[in-house]
């Protein structure tokens, strides 16, 4: 529970975070929407299901990378805290790792709901 409250706070105490993923999904959503729009009909061929195959992995390369891009500067810090709380016996790394993915699907579902 303690990991939980932290990571709660934590979280919301990083509005630019949040906005910059919010802003990012609404530019990327009409992006992906018109790469994708109409590609399910289009498998008359051999080479266009290899194309849709292609711009899918390239979509969600891109996802990845620009998540883990922004969230960097967020975990650095975090990360600071947590060896300084792991080393005064506070917790383990398995319940901050859960607390971190609890606290952080909320915020998927709602800013990134095609990404989960």
């Amino acid at each position: 529970m303690a990991c939980l409250w932290k990571q709660h706070w934590s979280y919301w105490r990083n509005p630019p975070y949040t906005a910059v993923r919010l802003l990012f999904t609404i530019f990327v959503a009409p992006t992906f929407g018109t790469i994708f729009w109409d590609l399910g009909s289009k498998r008359g061929r051999q080479q266009d299901i290899v194309n849709a195959i292609g711009d899918v992995y390239a979509a969600v390369m891109f996802l990845g990378v620009q998540s883990s891009i922004a969230v960097q500067p967020i975990i650095s810090i975090e990360r600071t805290v947590f060896c300084g709380e792991r080393a005064a016996g506070m917790y383990s790394a398995l319940p901050y790792a859960f607390g971190q993915v609890q606290i952080c699907i909320p915020h998927w579902i709602d800013t990134d709901s095609f990404k989960f």
